[in-house]
């Protein structure tokens, strides 16, 4: 296991490193859809972060600027943006919270 997080840390990454890149928005760009309930902030947010890192990297002394890294963080991005609007998709199809029973004696109450 130490070779493999080695490798990715240390060698460019290869495959595993650019998973890792595709992986390192998808969450945050799925979790910007699902609490904000809006697309359009994520997507923005898909194509401005990796572009920001990718750049901010350059100023960095013996690390630099990957166009397939960018291509990989905004690409996961976007899958994370999709993942949430799908996940809001399937939400709204469920009842809205509040309105069933809220409490043990409304559940029980005939």
């Amino acid at each position: 296991m130490s070779d493999f997080v080695h490798d990715t840390l240390y060698s460019g990454g290869g495959v595993a490193g650019d998973l890792l890149n595709v992986l390192l928005l998808l969450p945050l760009a799925g979790a910007v859809v699902v609490t904000t309930r809006r697309v359009l902030p994520a997507v923005a947010l898909a194509f401005l972060l990796p572009l920001t890192i990718e750049a901010v990297q350059t100023q960095i002394p013996g690390r630099y600027c990957s166009l397939s890294d960018l291509a990989a963080n905004t690409g996961g991005a976007l899958l994370g943006v999709l993942l949430g609007y799908v996940w809001l998709r399937r939400l709204g199809h469920r009842v809205p919270a509040g309105s069933g029973p809220n409490t043990l004696e409304q559940l029980t109450r005939r």
